[in-house]
């Protein structure tokens, strides 16, 4: 299986995975979107139970962060008003297309890799919000598949470094001449 077939075959299995909690989870949030305060308790109180993410936030309609940064141990405020609308789901995101993964990428909170749920939050089929998610790579079930080895490929590097790789010599240093 082809890597890229493989990474495919990831993602629908995450979405099956993921798809209908984070449905459930968004028609909650649809009740107690006009207080910040219920949203912020409803998120956290579901983050506790979460086992792949590190960051739950809500959206509104218009990319504007509604709840606070929310992980498993604290409420982060500071967040609430800023414009996420240039986030690449924004745009993908509505009643129709109501669930979405996004590509890998490295969390500025983490510093680890990390992909983005994002459940639309509807209502009377009219996009209202965005529930997002940051999911640790690391934390998340894998598809119980194999890589052939027909499938890898060895990239070589350079024929100069190549062939210096092996002329090289270790210096003696303080430690290996003191006794």
């Amino acid at each position: 299986m082809k890597i890229s077939a493989l990474i495919d075959k990831q993602k629908d299995f995450l979405t099956d995975e993921l798809e209908g909690g984070f449905k459930q989870l968004a028609q909650q949030c649809n009740g107690v979107m006009d207080s910040t305060v219920r949203l912020d308790e409803l998120l956290f109180a579901h983050m506790q139970k979460c086992r792949y993410a590190n960051l739950v936030y809500v959206l509104d309609h218009n990319g504007v962060q509604l709840s606070a940064n929310i992980n498993k141990n604290e409420i982060l405020s500071d967040f609430q008003g800023q414009d996420l609308s240039a986030r690449p789901f924004f745009n993908i995101i509505n009643h129709q297309h109501s669930f979405y993964l996004s590509d890998a990428y490295i969390s500025g909170v983490t510093l680890k890799p990390c992909i983005s749920a994002v459940q639309a939050i509807c209502q009377n089929d009219k996009l209202i919000g965005m529930l997002v998610f940051d999911l640790e790579l690391e934390k998340l079930p894998l598809l119980d598949q194999k890589i052939g080895l027909s499938d890898f490929r060895q990239i070589k590097g350079d024929p100069e470094i190549r062939s210096n790789l092996f002329n090289q010599n270790r210096v003696q240093s303080a430690m290996d001449q003191s006794d």
